[in-house]
Parts: C-alpha cells; structure tokens; sequence
C-alpha cells in the first residue's frame, strides 16, 4: 500500500528530516565512537555501501534491521558487525517498535525522531511514522555510510 502524501504532508516530512539532521549527524558521531569505528579493520567500504543501498532498496525500516542481524550472524561478515557490538548498536538506535518510551532509556532511537516529527506538525498523523522512520533512518545510515567512508580514507583503506 503506497501512501499519497499531499503537499502540506511533502513540506512537513521534509521540514522533518532537515529538523532532525543535526540530531541524526551527532547520533552518527556517537556511534562511530561508541563502537571505535576508526579501530574496526574489519568493515569494508563494500560492506558499508551495501548496508546503504540495504536502506535505500527496503520499503520499511524492519527488513533493514534484519538485514543488519543477518551480517552480524554470518561467519564471513561476523568480526566487521560484532566488533564493540557494532551492529547491535546500529539496530538499537534504528529503534523498533518494543522498545521503551524514551524517557525510559539513556538514548533515543530514529523511530523516536520519526514520532516526535508526527506530533510535531500539524499536517502529518500516526500513518506518516512508517515513512517518516525510514526516511530518517536512510538519513542516519547515509550519514553514517559518509562518515565510515571518511574513516577508510584517513586509513588508507581503499
């Protein structure tokens, strides 16, 4: 089911994802350093493009999420996820829809961003938060694929 967005809708989504860029860049710096991204020899630049375009192809945040537990799982992509809990982390500040209210926990997650988006605008309601989170979501996984990419360079890894 394709949702027909109108243009006060299209605004307010955009409107929304540039609001919630710069929390989503910190997001980005603050997993990269929780999970010493920098240390992790073991990701690949074809590792990280294919969880971007992963994000890109993927109609909902969900099958992203898997894929992203899929890798970690893996025996051949397993040390590039699971270094410092990489992918876990990933998945926790994707969100889903279990988890806590986010007063409750010490962070907040993209699905938290994605609400707060709805209850910010007059124009979007509960229907928009599916594809208010993944847009938000492809942001944060765009952003995190630039600052991985960043990362590989500084290195020398090509």
């Amino acid at each position: 089911m394709t949702l027909t967005l109108s243009l006060d809708q299209q605004l307010a989504v955009r409107h929304a994802l540039e609001q919630y860029a710069d929390q989503i860049i910190d997001l980005v710096y603050h997993v990269a350093g929780q999970t010493d991204l920098r240390g992790n020899s073991e990701l690949t630049r074809t590792q990280i493009n294919q969880l971007h375009n992963v994000a890109l192809q993927m109609a909902s945040v969900p099958p992203i999420v898997e894929w992203i537990n899929y890798q970690a799982g893996r025996e051949s992509t397993t040390p590039a996820w699971s270094y410092n809990n990489l992918s876990s982390i990933l998945v926790a500040r994707l969100g889903s829809s279990n988890d806590a209210p986010a007063e409750e926990r010490d962070f907040y997650t993209i699905r938290d961003m994605a609400q707060w988006a709805v209850g910010d605008y007059d124009a979007l309601d509960d229907s928009h938060l599916a594809l208010l989170w993944l847009k938000l979501a492809r942001l944060f996984i765009g952003y995190f694929r630039w600052h991985a990419l960043v990362i590989f360079k500084e290195r020398g890894d090509e």
